[in-house]
């Protein structure tokens, strides 16, 4: 049979022609399929556009397609993480949970009684609380 020649870099070269530059940022460029690097930037520019209203009213009610943008951006990212081999610990990526008046702790978790105590007063005030150094014990 007749022998075909043809290196590996004269195929990478064909097929990275036909692939689209897209700059995310300074760091971050991708090459890939037109139509998807079109794609790409449409739900880079929706999330960026979404960032930018939750910051400046983060109260206010997402809309119907902010929510669509929210989830393609997981499913994107749940379906790289998966072909990465990265597994997400349980739990991540959900909302919290609302909590009752009643379910709150009396004292935050994490911290003593006597932090607790003082968490009413002043920075000033706290700073000149000092406790005890703790015992140590000693041979007898």
């Amino acid at each position: 049979g007749v022998s075909h020649d043809s290196s590996d870099s004269e195929e990478e070269d064909k097929t990275t022609a036909d692939l689209a530059l897209l700059k995310l940022d300074e760091w971050l460029h991708l090459k890939l399929d037109p139509e998807a690097a079109g794609v790409l930037l449409q739900l880079r520019q929706k999330w960026h556009s979404l960032f930018l209203r939750c910051v400046r009213a983060p109260s206010k009610r997402w809309s119907q397609a902010d929510e669509a943008t929210v989830r393609a951006i997981t499913a994107v990212l749940s379906a790289e993480e998966q072909c990465a081999g990265l597994q997400q610990p349980l739990g991540i990526g959900q909302r919290p949970r609302p909590v009752t008046y009643k379910e709150l702790p009396l004292a935050p978790a994490g911290r003593s009684a006597e932090a607790a105590e003082f968490s009413g007063s002043s920075n000033a005030e706290r700073a000149s609380v000092k406790s005890a150094p703790p015992a140590l014990d000693q041979p007898e």
